[in-house]
């Protein structure tokens, strides 16, 4: 999945097969040289997760990338987060997806988002892959209002042939809202399991700088 890529830009990648909650699946890490997925501070460029035997696959933008963990002496498993996102890709009847984030640098608690440095291989990479599908659909699950989200999706923007999308649950109260984090911390906690989550493409997307140099990416669905 990532040779060519990983071949351009002297990046490590390697496959694990693996099984959670009775449900097989393959990863493939995009990862800097000699990183590592369970080293905070290292850096993950990609994930590609597969389930499926067809070839309905999304792309799913994230903030910051977590540390993978290790489930019954099983090393390599996708975190909390990604495991959330399995699950309800999984139930609209997607075979897999490409995990994909606005920096790479691993920090599960995105502590470090605003003082992360300009990620402009983190940018070329992620273009490469999104370069390489058309009339695919691009989850948002991110919030966008720091500097590098906002130069990520300004190097995304003008592409046109990528369906940007966000998901929709309904939270504890039966209430409508987007899914911007799938963390159990938020999703596990503030919506309702299999409540029928859904796909609304986005139909525009801006930016801005407002008087406190906050920059902030706004979308319309």
């Amino acid at each position: 999945m990532f040779e060519k890529i990983a071949k351009k830009y002297s990046l490590d990648y390697f496959d694990v097969n693996l099984v959670r909650q009775s449900i097989p699946y393959t990863v493939t890490y995009l990862m800097h040289k000699n990183h590592s997925p369970y080293k905070v501070g290292d850096k993950k460029y990609a994930m590609y997760i597969k389930w499926g035997k067809g070839d309905k696959v999304a792309i799913v933008i994230g903030q910051n990338p977590s540390v993978c963990q290790t489930i019954d002496n099983c090393k390599f498993h996708p975190d909390n987060t990604n495991w959330n996102i399995i699950k309800i890709l999984r139930n609209m009847g997607y075979d897999g997806y490409i995990m994909l984030n606005t920096f790479a640098e691993i920090d599960s608690k995105g502590t470090k988002i605003n003082i992360i440095q300009p990620q402009k291989l983190n940018i070329s990479i992620s273009y490469d892959i999104l370069s390489s599908y058309k009339n695919i659909d691009v989850i948002i699950a991110c919030t966008i209002n720091n500097y590098i989200a906002l130069d990520y999706m300004k190097a995304i923007k003008n592409r046109n042939d990528l369906n940007l999308c966000v998901c929709e649950g309904k939270n504890k109260d039966g209430v409508s809202k987007y899914i911007y984090h799938f963390s159990q911390q938020n999703y596990n906690l503030n919506y309702k399991a299999n409540a029928g989550v859904s796909i609304k493409k986005i139909s525009s997307l801006e930016y801005e700088n407002d008087d406190s140099s906050k920059n902030i990416c706004k979308w319309t669905v």
